[in-house]
């Protein structure tokens, strides 16, 4: 009897020794594992911390790009500007340089029509008529370049359009109304190219 007791307390002392080894491997895994999730915790916000330098890094990257590509956009907008600039600056001194050709030409026309008219006979009806035809020229020249023949016989006079050479008096007329136009005037678009000569009345106070 004695020596089952023995064998059991050999045995319950066996397998309390064996609890106690399991529960202090047990314990040794605990802090193994707790060591292993801190370290991937670690790497994991390594991890973390690469891709957002990495992301930063692609986003410079990109930036830039977009910032070589924005220049070279204005590099070709300046240069396209520059072009139009040059293009129309030339263009404005060649019109310029040329801008009386057209009138030029007409003039040279209404010389050749003097000239035929001073080398013929004395011919007081043909000469009339080319005098005429050359007013005619130059009446349509006036026109085509946008000149108006600004209004004045019997009209009331105004300093603005209108050039007072002489004056009578005339009761029977208004006070400052055009009588006779000496010269007439002219406007060229909307600038006056030359007031109208004119003698206005003038009646006596």
């Amino acid at each position: 009897m004695a020596e089952k007791k023995r064998d059991f307390e050999k045995e319950l002392n066996e397998c309390i020794a064996e609890k106690e080894k399991l529960i202090k491997d047990y314990s040794k895994k605990e802090q193994e594992l707790a060591k292993l999730e801190e370290k991937l915790k670690t790497e994991k916000e390594l991890i973390e911390k690469a891709k957002a330098e990495v992301k930063e890094k692609i986003d410079v990257v990109k930036m830039r790009k977009e910032t070589n590509e924005l220049k070279d956009m204005m590099l070709r907008d300046r240069a396209e500007l520059e072009n139009f600039k040059r293009r129309t600056n030339d263009e404005r001194i060649k019109d310029r340089k040329y801008a009386q050709f057209y009138i030029l030409q007409k003039l040279v026309d209404m010389k050749d029509n003097i000239e035929k008219a001073l080398n013929a006979e004395v011919d007081m009806t043909n000469f009339k008529k080319g005098i005429e035809l050359i007013d005619q020229q130059l009446t349509q020249l006036l026109k085509d370049e946008n000149v108006e023949e600004i209004e004045a016989n019997n009209v009331k006079f105004d300093p603005n359009y209108h050039q007072a050479v002489l004056t009578e008096t005339n009761d029977k007329l208004d006070d400052d109304l055009v009588t006779e136009v000496l010269a007439k005037g002219y406007m060229y678009k909307d600038r006056i190219l030359r007031p109208s000569m004119v003698k206005v009345n003038k009646k006596e106070n």
